[in-house]
């Protein structure tokens, strides 16, 4: 995307009630950087995804996992924390240098499924998800996986702590995906539970490192509200890391709306947004919420609230403060 084009997109955003954007690391870092300026030019916080499927991570004979529809990504157990160190420290050098701030730093996304490419992938409706070690595939590789992963949000972690502009920012594990079984079926990608996931991650010292932990959340349109609301429950407290100094954060969460027919009859999920908004304040009441981000904002996707040259029923209510009742 263009330069014009990504201010008019921000400034969009901002124009609408957005307060706090999800931005993902990629190569060059020089165009994250600057679209991380027009943010903050636009009035937006900038949570940053830190990508661990970067090129520059990784020796030059590593291959991405190529099977599949779903992400291609290379193997956490061979990310080359050297690599990284030397990739991100100068990135990270020139954001400090550059006054631009950031609200929160998610080291990598979804390493417990299709971005991390020691679990398996494109087995045709043949994908599991994994409540075990000792059934998983790949194991061992994905352990190492771990180890590697810790080592770079130990990295990240002292980073921060050296920053004199973005101290304050706050540190986000990976968001970690709740994978159903009939979803992974459909993709045909393995997945590993989220819960048991951050319990390995634990075991390895992660809550020393991070602020919150974080996940993602997607209600299930064919469920009940009581099954809906039992499905967050298990999240935050899959969520709920021992000693973290914040609560969780969900960073992504979405309805979909198949119907790209405009105008746009959203009437049906945003009573399901409503309800989705319901719970989530009641969590953020109790303490065990600290920010939610909706995924995502425009396009083709089914979870789009941009749509018909403007926001949607649901997005209205999807993008609204949580202490707000719209």
């Amino acid at each position: 995307m263009k330069s014009e084009e990504q201010a008019q997109l921000l400034e969009q955003l901002s124009s609408a009630g957005v307060a706090s954007v999800r931005m993902t690391l990629h190569e060059p870092f020089s165009a994250v950087i600057d679209a991380m300026r027009l943010a903050q030019l636009s009035r937006l916080d900038v949570v940053l995804d830190i990508s661990l499927n970067i090129r520059s991570y990784f020796a030059t004979d590593t291959r991405r996992r190529h099977q599949g529809k779903v992400d291609r990504s290379y193997p956490l157990s061979t990310l080359d924390v050297a690599l990284f160190e030397k990739a991100f420290g100068p990135f990270w050098q020139e954001l400090e240098r550059r006054g631009i701030h950031v609200q929160a730093l998610q080291v990598g996304n979804e390493i417990n499924w299709s971005f991390n490419g020691d679990l398996r992938s494109g087995m045709h409706g043949e994908g599991q998800v994994y409540d075990s070690l000792r059934d998983l595939p790949n194991a061992a590789a994905f352990e190492r996986g771990l180890d590697n992963y810790v080592a770079v949000v130990r990295f990240v972690h002292a980073a921060r702590d050296a920053s004199s502009v973005n101290r304050s920012a706050t540190i986000l594990s990976a968001g970690l995906a709740r994978i159903r079984p009939d979803f992974a079926r459909k993709t045909g990608a393995d997945a590993l539970d989220a819960g048991l996931t951050y319990r390995l991650l634990e075991q390895r010292g992660l809550s020393r490192h991070i602020d919150a932990a974080a996940i993602h959340y997607y209600p299930a349109v064919s469920a009940t509200p009581e099954d809906r609301r039992r499905h967050l429950q298990a999240a935050l407290a899959e969520c709920g890391i021992p000693n973290a100094r914040q609560a969780c954060w969900i960073t992504e969460w979405g309805i979909s709306n198949s119907s790209q027919a405009c105008p746009s009859d959203d009437n049906a999920r945003a009573r399901l947004v409503r309800e989705t908004r319901a719970a989530l304040r009641e969590a953020a009441d109790h303490g065990e919420l600290a920010a939610s981000y909706y995924f995502e904002w425009s396009g083709r996707s089914a979870r789009s609230i941009w749509r018909c040259g403007g926001l949607t029923e649901a997005g209205r209510l999807a993008i609204a403060p949580l202490g707000a009742r719209p």
